[in-house]
């Protein structure tokens, strides 16, 4: 059997309650989730799974953890707990990641809800995107571009595509993405969140990193670019990260 939570949805301290047991009972619920396929959330008062009246995207399926986490967001009285209902998640799934089912990894739900709540959330997003199998990733592409297609671009939009042209790449990278074209101000903001971004990456492609540039039109020297890496590693620093100008 799927671990089952039971809760009021009417009664937010039920929510916070819920929460708090999410994060107290997070080794437990992992190893139910992961022998049992997933957690499922229960309205105690009809005894039904939760459900979303709407899809929020034609190719992610509507589970009732995905429902309770997009309800838990509609009070920003939730948020801190939350935030660190996900921290929990970053801090457990750092060794090895823990997949619920064959489609999805402990976080991934949270951490979108949160970040689709509030773009500062985005930061929270990637960390746990980073502690994700992403070779086998299904879900996460369309959580990515539903928040591109909210948010547009802006600083932490930017950060999350340098991420996800580097230490979140995946299968995919930028290329399923129909991104803005990005003014000089985004591309020098882009560039620098790359770099930063390769400081996070276990192993750095720089050849992966300059496609990302070619499609968002940022004109580089590669062979500058690429001499800013050796043996798969930055060989700068977070305090001397080179800007555009070094690169051209």
């Amino acid at each position: 059997m799927k671990h089952k939570i039971n809760l009021n949805l009417s009664s937010n301290q039920d929510i916070l309650n819920t929460l708090d047991y999410l994060i107290e009972h997070y080794d437990e619920i992992a190893k139910d989730a992961y022998e049992n396929s997933g957690i499922e959330f229960y309205d105690n008062s009809t005894g039904d799974l939760l459900e979303l009246e709407a899809p929020i995207h034609p190719a992610i399926e509507i589970t009732s953890e995905l429902t309770f986490y997009l309800k838990v967001v509609e009070n920003k009285d939730n948020f801190d707990k939350l935030e660190k209902y996900i921290q929990v998640v970053i801090e457990k799934n750092s060794p090895k990641s823990v997949w619920m089912n064959d489609e999805i990894q402990m976080g991934l739900n949270a951490a979108f809800a949160l970040a689709f709540s509030d773009k500062k959330y985005i930061n929270d997003f990637v960390n746990v995107l980073r502690t994700f199998d992403l070779n086998n990733e299904v879900y996460e592409p369309f959580f990515i571009d539903l928040l591109l297609d909210k948010w547009m671009i802006c600083d932490e939009v930017l950060f999350l595509l340098a991420a996800r042209s580097g230490s979140i790449s995946g299968q995919w990278g930028l290329e399923e993405l129909e991104i803005p074209t990005l003014n000089s101000d985004h591309k020098n903001k882009f560039l620098t969140y790359l770099l930063e971004d390769a400081l996070k990456s276990k192993t750095v492609f720089s050849e992966n990193l300059l496609d990302s540039m070619e499609l968002l039109d940022i004109v580089v020297d590669p062979e500058k670019f690429s001499n800013l890496f050796e043996h798969y590693k930055p060989l700068f620093q977070k305090d001397n990260i080179p800007s555009i100008h070094h690169i051209q």
